[in-house]
């Protein structure tokens, strides 16, 4: 009986372990990001990556799309940028155990670790608002 027990503890930890690892993946293949050039369109990319973004925004007429990984000991994330409905500009992330990262849900932590914006949706942003 304590074997069978034994047996049954470790199934289900590997079951509980493995839906934490993958409970926040936008069920996206990131490592496609690398064949998203600009100019391509929202079901273009949709495509590409094999579904839908994890999280969308949209601000100053710039539309951004967060994909997301969630791994043991870093989430990796990318952020793709659409100017009238086409990529204008992406971005890949991580957050890391050093910052924060690995475990858990990674769409709980769109836009931390060491993300930051590109430079030129930045640039697009302030002639956007200066009108």
């Amino acid at each position: 009986e304590f074997v069978y027990m034994r047996h049954l503890f470790l199934v289900f930890m590997f079951f509980y372990l493995g839906g934490c690892a993958s409970m926040g993946d936008s069920k996206a293949n990131l490592k496609n990001a690398f064949s998203l050039s600009p100019g391509m369109t929202k079901d273009e990319v949709i495509s590409s990556l094999g579904g839908l973004p994890a999280q969308n925004e949209f601000n100053d007429n710039v539309e951004e799309w967060h994909y997301c990984k969630t791994g043991w000991s870093s989430d990796s994330y990318v952020a793709i940028y659409f100017i009238d409905g086409r990529v204008n500009a992406m971005r890949q992330y991580e957050r890391h155990g050093d910052n924060g990262g690995g475990g858990g849900n990674c769409k709980m932590f769109i836009k931390s670790g060491d993300y930051n914006e590109p430079d030129e949706i930045r640039e697009y942003r302030i002639r956007y608002r200066r009108g």
